[in-house]
């Protein structure tokens, strides 16, 4: 039977019953000093209820220090059991001091473990000076059954000192505890942590365990007893929980089988819904990028079809354009629609240059010949913000007005793509609902974490959070739908896009692009495909027998890419001004308090 009581984690200090040492140094003194014990002799007895009554002498070398103090472990662990401590209460009944040291005390719970602290916090003392203190341990009895796994006996299970738990030896060290009935098995250990080494002068005396010993600096001592299931009738084991990778998580085969199979069914659902919505709507029997004659054409979201490489040239807003490729207006279809309307004559182009400084641009905004192209809402609305009754304006002076206009034009665009049939709700608007929804999971798992360890829940279960509310996240992108006609228009452009590859890789003869380089310019833009379609224009014109003329908007030397970052810059420019003006000081929100030294 003792075999089985055989320490294996003795070392740790929450185990500990006891540990003293001292608390605080005399300013003189480095912070390490401790005062030397000259002995430490404890009689006590097990009562009926499992508590542990005690008495200790303690007898101490001070130099300056205040007094002793002892720390008691409140938690032990239970071999068979690796889900709960054995929890141990201590109650301080009183302190003396034969020889007049102050002994007034006070405790504090840290660490699973009771501080007592003996002394004046005011007053250091030198010198032999005698302690008694009477306490009492509850709950040190383990009755038989009391636990998962627990042997069918009584059993006490003393740690009286923690390997560890002083730094200085105690050179006469003696407890006699009178366990008041004679036990079935009994042993003393004393030694380091995991000690198997039994008390040299360990005796029972009737039902009286006496153990002296001398404990070199940082030995513990152990008493482990066993006796006949019901000795202390009136014995209550407490339990704590114990935190193991097992029962943080949760992992039982209810909770590891139900979150399995909520997050394989959550993430099957998701990637399912996000596959599906990935389907545009599309015109049934009619190859890509061909519209419908009549409406009376058969509509279903299928799979995306090999889109094949073609050029078919698009006379819809390039920002509008570039908003219905990806859902979403971001700021290349800002750079497009500035670069249509220049094209379109509503504002012409000016490039500044900067003495070790990127390009600046001047934006002159002009009234177009009667009988020509109309401003949609959008464009206007976009052009009156940036110039508000100026004729021109510098770039790099309006951040603000273009941050507000960039800010207006993206939801426009938004709400445009949806006005002309291309998509039956707004883009950003389901992006947004799915944001939504994936947000509030994954904020669910990282609130469910220290709720968990609060309230001993299963942590598995955020896990399942976390991971749905990513996949959700992730899939965001799959929210837009676009509407048939979205589908024909989109179509277009993936094969606009194709045969601009295609022919800046020389892949093609791209006679038919001549001519278009102008009309195209800003929608390659919004696509990304610039230079791609500079080159491809170039080879047509090649192949024609013509130059390709720069069109007298776009000036020598200007990208959209330069243009781009001009505006960028200055909204950024805008942004960062309008935050240092704020105030400053300190962070941290309303009411917050900074501090340093002077």
């Amino acid at each position: 039977m003792l075999e089985r009581l055989k320490p294996t984690r003795i070392g740790a200090l929450v185990a500990a019953i006891l540990v003293a040492f001292l608390a605080v140094v005399a300013p003189a003194q480095a912070d390490d000093d401790q005062a030397d014990i000259s002995s430490m002799l404890i009689t006590g007895a097990l009562q009926s209820d499992g508590s542990l009554k005690l008495q200790m002498k303690l007898t101490m070398e001070f130099d300056g220090q205040h007094g002793p103090y002892l720390v008691f472990g409140q938690d032990t662990e239970l071999d068979e059991d690796p889900n709960h401590y054995q929890h141990v209460e201590l109650k301080i009944d009183g302190v003396q001091s034969s020889t007049g040291a102050p002994a007034g005390y006070q405790t504090e719970n840290e660490d699973r473990a009771t501080i007592v602290k003996i002394g004046d916090e005011g007053q250091t003392i030198d010198g032999t000076h005698e302690y008694t203190i009477d306490y009492r341990l509850t709950g040190i009895v383990r009755p038989a059954g009391s636990y998962d796994g627990a042997p069918n006996k009584d059993v006490v299970d003393w740690r009286a000192i923690a390997p560890g738990g002083f730094e200085v030896p105690i050179p006469v060290f003696r407890a006699d505890i009178d366990l008041t009935a004679k036990p079935e098995a009994v042993v003393c250990y004393a030694g380091s942590a995991n000690s198997t080494d039994v008390c040299n002068s360990f005796q029972m005396n009737g039902t009286v365990a006496e153990m002296p010993a001398f404990l070199s600096a940082k030995e513990g001592i152990r008493l482990i007893a066993e006796f006949p299931a019901g000795t202390f009738p009136d014995a209550k084991l407490e339990l704590a929980k114990r935190p193991t990778w097992s029962n943080v998580w949760g992992l039982t085969p209810i909770t590891g089988g139900g979150s399995a199979l909520a997050l394989a069914g959550g993430l099957a659902g998701i990637l399912a819904y996000a596959r599906k919505q990935r389907r545009d709507e599309r015109y049934l029997d009619l190859p890509p990028g061909v519209a419908a004659i009549s409406g009376a054409q058969p509509k279903g979201r299928v799979p995306t079809p090999e889109i094949p490489v073609s050029f078919t040239p698009l006379t819809q807003p390039a920002g509008m354009l570039g908003t219905l490729t990806d859902g979403s207006a971001d700021e290349p279809d800002v750079v497009a629609t500035t670069l249509d309307l220049a094209r379109r004559g509503f504002i012409s182009i000016e490039k500044r240059e900067r003495k070790n400084k990127d390009d600046d641009y001047v934006l002159h905004r002009l009234e177009p010949e009667s009988g020509g192209a109309e401003l949609k809402d959008f464009e206007k609305t976009f052009l009156d913000t940036v110039f508000d009754s100026d004729s021109s304006v510098r770039i790099s002076k309006v951040g603000e007005e273009l941050a507000s206009a960039s800010g207006t034009l993206k939801s426009d665009l938004d709400a445009a793509v949806v006005e002309a049939g291309w998509y039956r709700t707004s883009p950003t608007l389901a992006r947004g609902v799915w944001g939504a929804i994936g947000a509030v999971l994954f904020v669910l798992g990282v609130v469910w974490i220290p709720l968990s360890l609060w309230f001993h829940w299963p942590m598995l279960i955020a896990i399942v959070f976390l991971v749905l509310g990513l996949a959700v996240l992730l899939n965001s992108d799959a929210a837009p739908v676009r509407t048939a006609e979205g589908s024909v228009i989109n179509d277009q452009l993936e094969g606009f896009k194709k045969y601009v590859m295609a022919a800046e890789a020389g892949q093609l003869t791209v006679s038919e692009a001549a001519g278009y380089y102008e009309p195209l310019l800003p929608l390659a833009v919004a696509l990304g495909l610039e230079t791609e379609w500079e080159n491809a224009c170039r080879k047509a014109m090649i192949a024609t027998g013509s130059d390709l003329t720069m069109p007298y908007w776009y000036l020598p030397g200007m990208t959209a890419h330069s243009f781009s970052s001009a505006i960028s810059d200055a909204m950024s420019s805008s942004i960062s001004a309008v935050s240092s003006s704020s105030g400053g000081g300190v962070s941290g929100g309303g009411g917050s308090m900074g501090g340093g030294s002077w």
